[in-house]
């Protein structure tokens, strides 16, 4: 029995028999036969309650019918399990529904490149998200709900090349038009694909009042509006295409002053990392007891930390001049300006040798000084959550124009037709069906997601040769 509902039932016992005594020798009030009753029965409540046993915890033994059988708890491990399953059997059939057998090798695919808002050429006739170029007289596609479907693409086929080596264009496509792709994010995953003849007269057509948020992608109903083209390529499944941004040294892509202060400052993040982790062990330290003095000394983590810590202050104090130095010769040039490469290799040498000298148990902080802060430049520059993506483009100072178009540019995954499947956790067929569309999680399309990596629009490969595109089937990427 519970120690708190036994010492409340002895505490009301003491409250009726207090309350009776007050009554009749204290007050010389008359006890009436309610008072009688009412006292009677908190007395017998209580005492029922201390000599029960636990009927509130419906959970124990004791509230069990006698004949009421043991239920079993069942235990298994993962290997019992799958003890009845045949690994190699699943493999296979996973395999089999990956439908590699039924697409050729190497198909012709398209990536799609974003153009970058810095560019001089006038953007291309394809766009993601914005509005679309609609004839006067379609209505804006629903799903069986009724509720309006987001615009995804439009895609203007006259833009789409052919792919050099096999000089291959998309089966049952025609050679011009324009395609537009809606989709229902919200509910069930309806969608539509229509393509409009060639010399169409097509006017931007602005959403429906009704239209809903996306559900996963950043609940808006509008996508932000990005111009694309497409790059054609074979798509073997593991190709990727040309032109990509691949792994640059640092002097390929500091170009600039800007660039250099801006890569100084995400490097320099390692080092505040190592010093705020240095002050807490030494104020640990400083916090000991001095009869916990002894114990600490013979401590081997906290000895090998404090050497270190040591070895690593010694090994910033050059390193600390070189940034100095490099620092106040930035400050005499304009952000834009052409960056003195000899003085970039100076400080990125000083900065290699503190890591090649660093102890073989340095994995974190510190150690991370060399690695590429590309990224981490990015995030500074257009990631940050308290401006929108426009607001911060539009503002950018302009050395940082190159670079940011370069990686706006750069392959992010997204391509029109080809052969490489989504990854998803989710068990999908894709025998003898042919990608129309894949939009892979993207910061930049408002199409990044918690538990979603993008969606992509499949087709059967008939229907696709036959121009069909009342088949398709459109999934979304989880990614748990």
């Amino acid at each position: 029995m519970r120690p708190l509902i036994k010492i409340a039932a002895i505490c009301a016992i003491i409250y009726c028999f207090g309350t009776l005594f007050w009554m009749l020798q204290v007050a010389k009030t008359p006890l009436s036969m309610t008072h009688f009753l009412l006292l009677l029965g908190g007395i017998f409540a209580t005492f029922v309650a201390l000599m029960a046993k636990e009927p509130w915890d419906l959970g124990s033994p004791s509230s069990k019918r006698p004949d009421e059988p043991e239920k079993p708890r069942i235990e298994m491990t993962v290997d019992e399990m799958l003890s009845g399953v045949d690994s190699q059997e699943i493999g296979a059939v996973m395999e089999e529904l990956e439908g590699h057998a039924t697409r050729p090798a190497e198909i012709p695919g398209w990536a799609i490149r974003l153009v970058s808002p810095y560019a001089d050429t006038p953007p291309p006739n394809s766009w993601f998200g914005g509005r679309p170029a609609l004839p006067a007289d379609f209505e804006w596609p629903r799903n069986t709900a009724g509720q309006a479907m987001n615009f995804v693409a439009q895609i203007d086929l006259g833009e789409i090349p052919p792919e050099p080596e096999t000089t291959q264009r998309i089966p049952g496509l025609p050679e011009a038009g324009t395609m537009v792709v809606f989709a229902n994010f919200r509910g069930d995953l309806g969608h539509l694909i229509t393509i409009f003849p060639e010399h169409s007269q097509l006017r931007e057509r602005s959403e429906p009042d009704d239209l809903e948020a996306t559900f996963h992608y950043r609940r808006k109903a509008v996508f932000p509006k990005w111009h694309f083209e497409l790059i054609p390529y074979l798509d073997s499944a593991e190709a990727t295409p040309p032109g990509i941004l691949g792994e640059e040294e640092p002097h390929e892509w500091i170009t600039n002053w800007g660039l250099a202060l801006a890569e100084l400052d995400a490097a320099s993040g390692s080092i505040r990392s190592h010093r705020s982790d240095r002050n807490r062990h030494l104020s640990d330290l400083r916090r000991m007891k001095r009869s916990e003095w002894p114990a600490a000394r013979g401590n081997p983590e906290i000895l090998e930390r404090t050497r270190f810590y040591r070895q690593v202050s010694n090994l910033l104090s050059p390193l600390q001049k070189e940034i100095a130095a490099f620092r106040k010769l930035a400050e005499n040039h304009d952000p834009s300006d052409v960056v003195d490469q000899e003085a970039l290799q100076r400080l990125m040498s000083a900065r290699m040798d503190l890591v090649a000298n660093l102890p073989a148990n340095a994995k974190y902080g510190i150690a991370s000084l060399n690695r590429d802060h590309q990224s981490n430049i990015l995030h500074s520059l257009l990631l940050e959550r308290d401006v929108t993506l426009e607001e911060k483009l539009s503002d950018l100072p302009e050395c940082f124009h190159d670079f940011v178009s370069k990686h706006i540019s750069a392959w992010r995954g997204h391509r029109l037709f080809g052969q490489k499947l989504p990854k998803t956790t989710s068990i999908l067929d894709f025998r003898s069906v042919q990608c129309v569309l894949d939009i892979k999680a993207d910061y930049y399309l408002g199409t990044e997601s918690e538990h979603q990596d993008g969606f992509s629009i499949w087709t059967p490969i008939e229907a696709l040769t036959a121009g069909d595109w009342s088949k398709t089937k459109m999934y979304h990427h989880t990614n748990v």
